[in-house]
């Protein structure tokens, strides 16, 4: 469910305002909103059914024993993919989802078992309220497992202390595990039935490592199922990301007393005692008086950290034409790009 976080008016920016000493640095934080880079704004209300597993085939179906390569390895080794892990990605891929979805605190959502339990009908979430059906497929997942043997050059240790180690070539054999796996995010309209959303994501890992020779004639691969779920897991929290406005902190250095100027020597102390109405007072008395570049510049960040961001703009501008700073014009444009980032976002609220 949205909550109060998002309820805001034509500017409402929650103000985090934090100050980190680092050596004679002081930082000051403001929180912006970013926007969706995917606008879902007319469908808040969204149903997520449970994502659909990978569907192998009798000849796609990865083999339960890995096949030796080389035909000379004196044992067995049974696949990482045990049964049922394409099922259990797919559950793990549903819930990942959902807390993801959940944590935008920005959808009104229906999800598993309610979602599922509407059956497949759009028209049938559209009756309940929901303007959109998320739906997740799992369109490819690829394993490749093999065993293979390679002549190693091993150096054996002298028999006797003083002696001449041996050097000698071992057939010894390892063991090539891939895995790659790619999930189709769909959003449809529940009214029109149209695809307003696609969005794909793959990735993929794999590994070869050397099979330890002992007694044991059967031996397990390293299990592909936690090679999987970090993949998913990730492909939620961008998808998560991508639709849904979200707040985002920027800590920017106040600038140096340079030229040095004792009139705010009290004004830099305050910031870093966390004073900042105190602060801000003092930097703008002095810009006002001097036109001091670096109370100038500090006074437009403290109004930008209060939320004042209009009244920042009209300084920071001010400062820079008198001044010409880089850094001054710098500031100012990314503060321009963060503000109007942010009344984008609010549009998609």
């Amino acid at each position: 469910m949205r909550r109060g976080i998002f309820r805001v008016g034509a500017f409402a920016l929650l103000v985090l305002i934090a100050f980190v000493v680092t050596g004679c640095a002081t930082t000051v934080s403001m929180r912006y909103m970013v926007p969706a880079e995917i606008n879902l704004a007319s469908y808040k209300n969204l149903a997520i059914v449970t994502a659909e597993p990978y569907r192998f085939t009798a000849t796609t179906s990865p083999d339960s024993i890995i096949r030796d390569m080389s035909g000379t390895a004196p044992y067995k080794v049974a696949s990482g993919f045990s049964y049922g892990v394409e099922r259990q990605i797919a559950q793990h891929l549903t819930t990942r989802v959902v807390n993801d979805m959940s944590r935008t605190d920005y959808f009104n959502l229906l999800t598993p078992p309610a979602s599922d339990d509407v059956g497949t009908n759009l028209s049938r979430f559209k009756e309940r309220g929901y303007d959109g059906l998320l739906s997740l497929h799992i369109t490819d997942l690829k394993v490749e497992e093999y065993m293979y043997g390679q002549e190693d050059t091993v150096t054996i240790p002298p028999a006797v202390e003083g002696g001449e180690p041996t050097v000698v070539k071992e057939l010894r054999h390892y063991i090539m595990q891939k895995v790659s796996i790619s999930v189709d995010f769909v959003v449809r309209d529940t009214e029109s039935g149209n695809t307003v959303v696609l969005k794909t994501f793959s990735n993929g890992q794999e590994r070869s490592y050397r099979i330890e020779p002992d007694s044991k004639g059967a031996k397990e691969a390293p299990n592909l199922y936690a090679w999987l779920t970090p993949m998913v897991e990730e492909f939620s929290r961008s998808f998560a990301q991508m639709v849904a406005p979200r707040w985002v902190t920027k800590s920017v250095a106040l600038m140096d007393n340079k030229p040095e100027n004792p009139r705010v020597e009290s004004a830099f102390l305050e910031a870093k005692e966390g004073s900042l109405q105190v602060a801000l007072d003092g930097f703008l008395n002095e810009w006002k008086a001097s036109k001091h570049v670096p109370s100038g510049y500090n006074a437009a960040l403290i109004l930008e950290s209060f939320g004042r961001i209009e009244e920042a703009l009209e300084l920071i501008d001010e400062v820079w034409r008198h001044s010409g700073n880089r850094t001054v014009e710098n500031r100012k444009l990314e503060m321009k790009a963060a503000w109007d980032a942010h009344q984008k976002a609010q549009q998609q609220m």
